[in-house]
C-alpha cells in the first residue's frame, strides 16, 4: 500500500485545501489492486447530535475523494453532481476509506463510484460523483 499525502496530490500547501483541511483529511493511499482512496479518521466533530457521523462529512469525504482523485489523474476540475446512499452508522474513531472507481471520462466530465468502507471493511455509503473537467 502506497501513502501520499494531500499536499502532494494537489500540489499546494495544507492550509490552501480549505474543507478538507477542516475535516482534517490529510492523506490518500493506493492498494496493492491500484484503487485510490481518501482516508479520513473520524473525530467528535464530524459527529451529529445522536454520536454517529453527520451525513455531511460522508457527503464532504466522497466529494472531496473525487476531486482528489481528479489531482492525482492530473485533471482540473469542480464537482458537478452527486449522489450517496448511506447503509449503516460510523463512529468516531472509525477509520473511513473512501474508495474510487471511475466509470466513463469523457471530454468534459468524469464520473466517478465511491465507496465509503470502514476500518472493518464494511460498507457505510456510496455514492456516484461526476468532476467537470476545466477546459478551455
Amino acid at each position: 500500500m502506497k501513502e501520499m499525502k494531500l499536499t502532494g496530490v494537489f500540489g499546494v500547501d495544507y492550509e490552501k485545501l480549505g474543507l478538507v483541511n477542516l475535516f482534517g483529511i490529510e492523506k490518500a493511499v493506493i492498494d496493492d489492486s491500484g484503487v485510490f482512496s481518501l482516508v479520513m479518521e473520524v473525530k467528535e466533530e464530524h459527529l451529529n447530535a445522536y454520536g454517529v457521523v453527520h451525513g455531511a462529512s460522508l457527503y464532504a469525504l466522497c466529494d472531496s475523494a473525487a476531486g482528489a482523485f481528479a489531482a492525482y489523474k492530473n485533471i482540473e476540475g469542480t464537482g458537478a453532481d452527486g449522489s450517496i446512499h448511506y447503509y449503516r452508522p460510523a463512529f468516531a474513531g472509525d477509520t473511513l476509506y473512501a474508495r474510487v472507481s471511475e466509470r466513463k471520462q469523457g471530454k468534459k466530465l468524469m464520473i466517478l463510484f465511491i465507496e465509503l468502507i470502514n476500518s472493518e471493511g464494511k460498507l457505510i455509503a456510496d455514492g456516484m460523483f461526476t468532476v467537470m473537467k476545466h477546459t478551455d
